[in-house]
């Protein structure tokens, strides 16, 4: 399968990821300003997640981020972000930028397990309900024809 194949097969699957942070003891939580959690950028669009709540400092985070189109809002306008223009996105995807920074005092942070989660046709995992299988015309291949 094509990179684009690839991005485009992982539609309705989920991105997960692990971030961790420390503090120094007895520092106050600052939290950081509202900015996106999660960016991805591809055919010259930018869509962005907001993460609903965030951890203590100190404790795991654990994101999970379904890639489905009510999730996302455009970067600029934040205006939502439709079926198709999400699927153009995972088609050319260019970036995928997960903010590590949740709190201003934190004194060490990492992200950890990453994983993007992506359908084949041979594949041993649970099925993909959000995926559709499209019948080609003449001449024309792939996942999104």
């Amino acid at each position: 399968a094509s990179h684009s194949c690839l991005q485009v097969s992982s539609y309705g699957g989920t991105l997960r990821y692990e971030l961790h942070s420390e503090t120094q003891r007895g520092d106050v939580f600052i939290p950081t300003e509202s900015r996106p959690d999660v960016v991805l950028q591809g055919n010259q669009m930018s869509i962005t997640f907001l993460e609903p709540a965030y951890p203590a400092p100190g404790h795991p985070h654990h994101g999970q981020l379904q890639l489905v189109e009510g999730n996302f809002r455009h970067t600029e306008t934040h205006n939502a972000v439709s079926r198709e223009e999400l699927m153009m996105v995972l088609a050319g995807l260019d970036q995928l930028q997960i903010r590590a920074l949740f709190s201003q005092i934190a004194s060490a942070i990492s992200l950890r397990r990453v994983a993007l989660e992506v359908t084949n046709v041979g594949g041993r995992g649970p099925p993909a309900s959000s995926v559709e299988l499209c019948m080609c015309p003449a001449n024309y291949r792939g996942d999104s024809c």
